[in-house]
């Protein structure tokens, strides 16, 4: 599962790099329902941000708000699900997995934690491959495995998957409000 997950995000990753010619990514993530379905991932650019919120934005209604809205949305980014086609393999193996309300409690949490460590290790190994930047580029992107409807455990999941003092500090600060 994790070695799919990895190639998946790969592939996707490197395509939504060139797709956005070179524009530095900020937001990256793997995101799931809490019944830990197969993962869809988001992406956000400043550029991408501040075309999506001049798009969007209503008469008397506050430019920043909006933005500040937007900026580490998923579900708002027109790039959720890009390269969705990279993922088919992976949502085969979610489909063979046991529903996890059918389990007892305790194989509900084996296979919640395989699911979601599968997620974050994927990540992690993609990390250290330097697929994401290196020193000070790295430092630029908030990369994350995101549970929605949003749930604390994302916080400890960023905070492991993230170089201290970078933007995953903006994300923390903004996701405790």
């Amino acid at each position: 599962m994790k070695e799919e997950i990895k190639n998946a995000t790969r592939k996707t990753f490197l395509e939504l790099s060139e797709y956005l010619s070179g524009e530095q990514i900020y937001y990256f993530v793997l995101t799931t329902t809490g019944e830990l379905l197969s993962p869809g991932h988001s992406v956000w650019t400043e550029k991408l941000l501040d075309k999506v919120t001049k798009n969007q934005i209503k008469p008397n209604e506050n430019y920043n708000d909006l933005k500040s809205d937007l900026k580490w949305s998923y579900a708002d980014s027109p790039l959720f699900y890009y390269g969705k086609k990279h993922f088919n393999l992976v949502e085969n193996i979610f489909l063979k997995c046991p529903n996890l309300f059918d389990l007892t409690e305790k194989e509900y949490i084996k296979e919640f934690d395989n699911r979601i460590n599968a997620m974050t290790n994927a990540l992690i190994e993609l990390d250290r491959e330097g697929i994401f930047g290196i020193e000070d580029k790295r430092k630029r992107i908030m990369i994350n495995v995101e549970i929605n409807p949003c749930d604390e455990s994302n916080i400890e999941r960023a905070k492991k998957l993230n170089p201290n003092g970078g933007i995953v500090e903006e994300w923390l600060s903004e996701f405790k409000e």
